[in-house]
């Protein structure tokens, strides 16, 4: 197994303050809001995955340790065990979907681990603002 990074994330020593996962039937959305190393300020961050075929996240108290490196950072793993399980339990009528995707992991300080297999990612530029959860409101005090 060898692990590559990829992108380190700006997140300040604080930590990552939320994280929201948006799934569709191939696309996975991960925005999670932060405080910027560089000079505090309040800021959205996006990372979307093309063509996921899986995807997995765990608490911080869950989350089994992590990829090294992938600390507040985005790495690819190469020959993991999660991709070589995929390959072998995947039916072979739906014509070898794993093979030629990558398995992407990023540890988000404070909130929890993401694993990732898919084609690829694609970082989107950085708000200002705090990460809101409007949809929760009425069960948030």
């Amino acid at each position: 197994m060898k692990i590559k990074k990829l992108l380190e994330l700006p997140i300040s020593s604080s930590g990552c303050a939320n994280v929201k996962v948006i799934a569709s039937s191939a696309e996975l959305l991960v925005i999670y809001g932060f405080n910027s190393r560089k000079d505090s300020s309040k800021l959205i961050g996006q990372i979307l995955f093309d063509s996921v075929i899986s995807y997995s996240f765990r608490n911080t108290m869950h989350s089994r340790g992590y990829a090294d490196g992938s600390y507040d950072s985005l790495v690819e793993i190469e020959s993991s065990d999660w991709m070589k399980w995929l390959l072998e339990i995947e039916p072979p009528m739906i014509g070898n979907t794993v093979a030629g995707k990558k398995h992407f992991a990023v540890f988000f300080s404070e909130n929890g681990y993401l694993e990732v297999v898919a084609d690829s990612y694609k970082v989107l530029p950085y708000e200002e603002g705090r990460l809101n959860y409007p949809e929760f409101e009425e069960y948030i005090d």
